[in-house]
């Protein structure tokens, strides 16, 4: 028989992300990073939250001691990672995550404030944080707790309800840079399909990538307003050839063939004088 699986501890870890932020492929790496998370700690029912502020990456995993040990040995040997720092590390009683698998949450997400100050208030008494790196590491990402630092997310005005997209072709170059549009969850769902190919609206639509098609132009409208978004007229299915009517030739028999490839011959001869 199964055992039903137990979450025994909980951990955080801090990581540096290099680059540079207004490279294109910046945002690319984050999602990369993010989805190879998502995978591997699906596989090993690892729950927990994503986030990332700048170019900092901030996880609190839940799950088995020695899968989380596993994972956090990965991260510390990931390339796309640097200075990844352990600053919770105990034995839980009670999950937090245990319905989740992963999350990824940011500034542009609509519970990110009330998520932080849940988060915060959850876990303020467990830090291990031994340098003061870490501690301003930590700090960005609960901006609530200093009021200067709040960032609050502009809305797009674009009056469209969608129609400049509706029997188009949707395409990307690249990744938005950071400091062009938040990497969101959506994004990160939508992106992928985008980038250096074209692809319908409606196909896009059929994928219900969200739970509404009013979701959906919202988000190709973020990408739109930072004019990141292609769009191109659909490719209309090729019309079938007009069928015309065509005289049938007159039949000729064999023996007339004949006769003239006879004649030819003799005229040919008669031309270079041979008899």
């Amino acid at each position: 028989m199964k055992k039903d699986f137990i979450l025994t501890r909980r951990i955080a870890f801090l990581a540096t992300l290099p680059g540079n932020m207004d490279d294109s492929e910046y945002a690319e790496r984050i999602y990369h990073l993010f989805d190879s998370a998502r995978i591997y700690n699906k596989e090993h029912r690892i729950h927990g939250a994503f986030l990332v502020h700048h170019n900092t990456s901030f996880q609190v995993l839940e799950g088995e001691s020695g899968e989380l040990a596993k994972y956090v040995y990965r991260m510390s040997r990931d390339p796309r990672l640097s200075s990844v720092s352990v600053i919770l590390n105990r034995e839980i009683a009670r999950p937090l995550f245990n319905r989740w698998t992963i999350k990824l949450l940011n500034e542009g997400h609509g519970d990110h404030a009330g998520f932080l100050e849940k988060l915060h208030d959850a876990l303020k008494s467990q830090w291990l944080i031994q340098q003061e790196k870490d501690k301003s590491r930590l700090a960005e990402f609960f901006p609530s707790r200093n009021q200067e630092n709040i960032h609050i997310a502009v809305p797009v005005a674009i009056a469209d309800d969608g129609t400049r997209y509706r029997k188009m072709a949707l395409s990307m170059k690249a990744w938005p840079r950071p400091t062009q549009l938040r990497l969101t969850a959506d994004l990160i769902k939508l992106c992928p399909r985008l980038i250096g190919r074209k692809i319908g609206y409606q196909r896009l639509l059929d994928m219900e990538l969200f739970s509404s098609e009013e979701k959906l132009v919202e988000q190709l409208q973020l990408l739109d307003h930072i004019h990141v978004l292609e769009i191109s007229p659909a490719q209309q299915p090729a019309s079938l050839p007009t069928l015309q009517e065509h005289t049938a030739p007159t039949p000729v028999s064999t023996g007339s063939l004949f006769s003239q490839a006879l004649r030819k011959f003799i005229h040919a001869r008669t031309d270079r004088g041979m008899h």
